[in-house]
């Protein structure tokens, strides 16, 4: 019996330093073409921190009938009258009018993710259609799902069409809205939301339900998600130890200049407990230049030409947004003030301004705008 699997992947992310002759640069060799369904799974690409999970359904064998490639009714379908309606399904058919379904389960903390499916016509499928959700019954349209004709769906907004297989991402697989209220305690589909909403949500019994109908044969189909990381820390820089000290009424903050007391930062999850009451580092941009004394000192790729202050400690958890936490600046220190942000120095390893040592002894939270996992606020 050939079974649909999970497969782990590990998802490699190579930093390239820039080159100081844009000119001499090579220019980077074009994607190649995907020549199967499986090659644009495994090519979707991840954020560093997540993990990728690459879910097959089906086995790509161009609609081989040899072999047994089940389908996958989940409990809470399973009554007589969807057993009915749902009968057959399973991959590779080639009778007609014969409805195709299945299911599969996508962790809930996906950050993002790509459906693909392979599929064809076995008569004429003018009428067929697809739909993606909640399939509890068929009939029942306040049920979150999407919809769309079989022959429509390459035209669809988001979706791409390779030969005979048809991806898009979680993002881009819009719900239809309900064209009437549902009954009491049901949960209803909302206008806009998506498959990855649909997700996150919990969707049905954590699954994704999938049913192709009825001239319609399936090859197989599957999903590259990508999960998120487990979260509880902040991002901190620490006091910069390093000599000579760059001046007086100079404060760098940096990731691993701290002395031998410090651990580095984490851009990516996170380096501190997000329970650990910290000084907030705050910040305000002036475009000050340079000062002399910082122009051969290693802290001179920290510069920000702007001031650093921070706050009494608090815990990261303390805050849930990143507005929260640039009012807390702004009012410890006024209007002008904010979070300060890694990218406020040049080169992205601290940040140096004016300021006053004596204010911090060892370590500060501190923004990165461009790392969802990294810090103890969202920025929402």
């Amino acid at each position: 019996m050939r079974l649909s699997a999970i497969i782990p992947a590990t998802v490699l992310i190579v930093s390239i330093s820039a080159s100081a002759f844009v000119l001499s640069r090579p220019v980077p060799p074009a994607e190649p073409e995907p020549a199967t369904a499986m090659d644009l799974l495994r090519a979707y690409k991840c954020r560093r921190a997540e993990t990728k999970q690459i879910i097959v359904r089906g086995v790509e064998d161009n609609y081989s009938p040899a072999g047994d490639e089940p389908n996958f009714i989940r409990e809470g379908r399973q009554s007589a009258d969807n057993l009915t309606f749902f009968a057959g399904g399973s991959y590779d058919q080639i009778q007609m009018d014969r409805r195709f379904t299945d299911s599969f389960r996508v962790p809930a903390d996906t950050a993002r993710g790509l459906f693909v499916i392979r599929m064809k016509a076995i008569g004429n499928n003018d009428n067929d259609s697809i739909s993606i959700g909640d399939i509890s019954t068929f009939s029942d349209a306040w049920l979150p799902r999407f919809g769309a004709g079989v022959i429509a769906l390459e035209r669809a907004s988001g979706w791409t069409k390779r030969r005979d297989f048809y991806s898009a991402e979680f993002a881009a697989i819009i719900h239809r809205a309900a064209p009437r209220p549902p009954p009491d305690g049901v949960r209803s589909t909302t206008a806009g939301a998506s498959l990855l909403d649909f997700v996150r949500n919990g969707g049905a019994d954590g699954r994704i339900d999938v049913l192709v109908q009825d001239d319609t044969s399936v090859d197989m189909m599957g999903a590259a998600v990508c999960i998120e990381p487990p979260r509880g820390k902040g991002f901190s820089l620490s006091l910069f130890k390093g000599v000579p000290v760059p001046g007086a009424d100079i404060v760098t903050i940096s990731c691993s200049h701290g002395g031998r007391d410090q651990y580095s930062c984490d851009p990516y999850v996170g380096d501190t407990s997000c329970a650990t009451p910290l000084p907030v580092a705050c910040f305000r941009p002036s475009g000050a230049p340079m000062p002399k004394s910082l122009e051969q000192h290693y802290a001179r790729q920290m510069w920000s030409g702007g001031n650093l202050a921070f706050t009494e400690p608090a815990p990261g958890a303390q805050f849930r947004t990143i507005g929260e936490v640039d009012r807390h600046c702004a009012g410890r220190f006024g209007p002008q003030w904010r979070a300060a942000r890694l990218h406020d120095g040049m080169s992205g390893l601290g940040i140096a301004g004016f300021g006053d040592t004596r204010r911090l002894s060892s370590r500060a939270w501190v923004d990165i705008v461009d790392q969802p996992y990294a810090t103890c606020w969202t920025r929402r």
